[in-house]
């Protein structure tokens, strides 16, 4: 990525003036995002445009359009990680319409493990449903797991019959995910014992894997242009993250403050 992104994006987003010169940097992050002929430049700016300061409508459309049509898998993973970062149902129908559409299946196991764990789309039905649909209509046994595992940590019981009848998975790993997310379904009251509430919120979590659903553990990245939030995911989720979103843009990850 050119020096001059880096530090425009840095630059303005340390700033403390930074209210300021916000619809500015947006304005840039939108042009990058629509037409910059690097896909690195774009990504960046699917992740600046994710940003708390950055989240209305016209941010939500671009990356809405980025993860449905750019050609980068990288671009549309970001952006569609940059949707869920949204609250709302468009926001929402967004994101599984970018799953529902990507080729990629590192792409789709990448949006699966964060849609799962998104706080603002934690009680969401039509989540679950999208989520359980794929246990059995994904081609990609990463896909399936990834959705097993987040079908356990939503703690929806409608998932319950999906998951079961996943059990029968000819992989291997769909099958023991299946399984452990079934029987975490299956202990409500020890699910709430685990969590302490019937989910927290992962983006509020304190760090470390006791605040975590499960066996996720905190995820966080930085040493970016930009700093993205910190999430609750496997250790296995994370390293897959780091090496495919993050460490390509120059950002440092770590799993419960180690290496991932």
């Amino acid at each position: 990525m050119p020096v001059f992104f880096r530090l425009l994006l840095a630059g303005l987003a340390a700033s403390p003036a930074f209210a300021a010169p916000r619809q500015g940097l947006e304005e840039k992050l939108l042009a990058v995002l629509d037409s910059d002929p690097s896909p690195q430049n774009r990504a960046e700016a699917a992740l600046g445009l994710g940003q708390a300061e950055m989240r209305d409508s016209q941010a939500l459309d671009a990356l809405s359009r980025a993860c449905l049509a750019d050609p980068s898998r990288e671009v549309r993973r970001q952006a569609a990680l940059g949707v869920l970062s949204f609250d709302g149902e468009v926001a929402a129908d967004a994101a599984l319409a970018c799953l529902k559409a990507e080729r990629g299946a590192s792409v789709r196991r990448d949006i699966v493990a964060a849609l799962a764990l998104s706080p603002v789309h934690r009680d969401d039905s039509d989540v679950t449903i999208a989520l359980a649909s794929l246990l059995s209509g994904d081609e990609d046994a990463s896909v399936r797991q990834a959705a097993a595992r987040g079908l356990g940590l939503r703690g929806d019981l409608r998932a319950l019959p999906a998951l079961k009848k996943a059990a029968s998975d000819p992989k291997a790993a769909v099958r023991r995910a299946a399984k452990a997310a079934a029987a975490l379904l299956s202990k409500p009251r020890s699910l709430a014992r685990r969590t302490g509430k019937r989910i927290r919120d992962q983006f509020s979590a304190v760090k470390g894997r006791d605040r975590c659903l499960g066996g996720a553990g905190w995820c966080e990245c930085g040493k970016g242009p930009m700093h993205p939030r910190p999430v609750c995911m496997s250790r296995a989720d994370c390293a897959h993250t780091y090496a495919n979103s993050y460490r390509p843009l120059g950002y440092v990850c770590t799993w419960d403050g180690q290496r991932p």
